[in-house]
């Protein structure tokens, strides 16, 4: 393990951790966010660290000013819902700002710097603005929040005591909850009035978030020669029960928060696909892309057309994604695979032959079509059906 300390601490929000990791760090073998850690060092920091406050105290009246100020801000940008914070963590900020080699606003830095200019502010609004923080021009803020009467401007500022705040969340509102990892970065935006959030995102620049999800994932470490597909899935039963390891961002909309990246931060190791593809094979967990989700349940795609002839639905809501009608005769349907949110079944059966069936064959599905399929899909389908009924 490369880290450097971990150590029980209390704080007025809680029992806390506290991890220090030494800069700049080059011998890992597993995922690291390089660009992050550079841009600490390059800031000036010989080294890094960040306090883990799980469970924080529910009175937020006993909370430090700074802490309480950023929690507000969470929820003014959200009025409509309950936000619990999970984990709070503050990480220890430089003198300048953080801002990764090749992100945009890097290279501001560097010209204002040829410049002689001040490089501890990007956009001089007037006062001290903290260092620790990436700026987003309150004008632009005023200009967007006047072109919809009734529009707030919701811009938290942090207050520059060499720390930067990082919070994951869990959000409720009506019809569903939710999971979010913010810094005081990205509270910085209008609120429209219906509920809509027009962001100018600068938490996308801010090394401290990412550093932030990297220091807890390496605070929970384990290395273990023999890593197997079951401690994989008790790394996801962790995450899913809502546990923060570290994971940069995630939902449980997608049927997980942990990611093959943070797994491999956990068990010290490089990132472990064959690993990962051997707990899929045993049914320990599922794989989208480089993200972890519960096992997907043994199912057996249905022979025959699935979509009555005469039916109006889009879909079945279950194995069709998009099905269509040609010439009056063939009935098309793209069916879900059994094994794979990725690809799917492009089937053509003759009406007007009892259902036989013409032809199949294996087609790609852009994002699993969670919320349906995609436009470009469905162009493709028609062309490749369009072909088959042509010939």
């Amino acid at each position: 393990m490369n880290i450097d300390t971990v150590a029980e601490s209390t704080d007025r929000l809680g029992p806390a951790q506290k991890v220090s990791l030494k800069l700049p760090t080059t011998d890992q073998v597993h995922e690291a966010p390089t660009r992050e850690l550079e841009a600490l060092h390059d800031a000036g920091l010989p080294a890094v660290t960040g306090v883990f406050i799980d469970e924080p105290v529910a009175d937020d009246a006993l909370w430090p000013e700074a802490d309480r100020l950023f929690f507000d801000a969470i929820r003014a940008k959200r009025p409509t819902m309950d936000v619990r914070p999970l984990t709070w963590c503050r990480v220890q900020t430089a003198d300048r700002p953080a801002i990764p080699r090749d992100d945009p606003l890097d290279a501001l830095l560097r010209q204002a710097e040829q410049d002689g200019e001040d490089t501890g502010t990007v956009t001089d609004r007037g006062g001290d603005w903290p260092p620790d923080f990436t700026s987003i021009d309150r004008q632009r803020l005023d200009e967007i929040a006047d072109k919809t009467p009734g529009s707030t401007v919701i811009q938290h500022v942090p207050p520059g005591d060499g720390w930067h705040r990082v919070t994951w969340s869990q959000l409720s509102y009506a019809g569903g909850n939710g999971v979010v990892l913010e810094c005081e970065c990205d509270i910085q935006g209008v609120l429209r009035p219906e509920g809509g959030w027009h962001s100018i995102h600068a938490g996308n620049a801010c090394a401290y978030r990412t550093i932030a999800a990297y220091l807890r994932a390496l605070s929970l470490q384990n290395p273990s020669s023999t890593a197997t597909p079951a401690m994989l899935g008790a790394l996801l039963e962790r995450a899913l029960a809502g546990e923060w390891l570290g994971q940069p961002h995630g939902n449980e909309m997608w049927g997980s928060n942990l990611y093959l990246q943070t797994v491999s931060v956990l068990l010290d190791t490089p990132m472990p696909w064959n690993l990962a593809r051997r707990a899929v094979r045993d049914r320990v967990i599922s794989l989208d892309g480089a993200v972890l989700g519960r096992p997907l349940p043994e199912r057996t795609v249905p022979d025959g057309p699935i979509m009555s002839w005469d039916s109006e639905a889009d879909t079945d809501g279950d194995w069709v994604i998009w099905w269509s009608r040609l010439d009056g005769r063939y009935q098309v349907e793209v069916v879900r695979s059994a094994d794979s949110r990725d690809v799917a079944e492009l089937r053509i059966y003759d009406h007007t032959s009892d259902d036989a069936l013409v032809s199949a064959e294996t087609v790609a599905v852009t994002a699993g079509a969670v919320f349906g399929p995609d436009t470009g899909d469905i162009s493709n389908w028609r062309a490749a059906a369009a072909s088959v009924v042509d010939a």
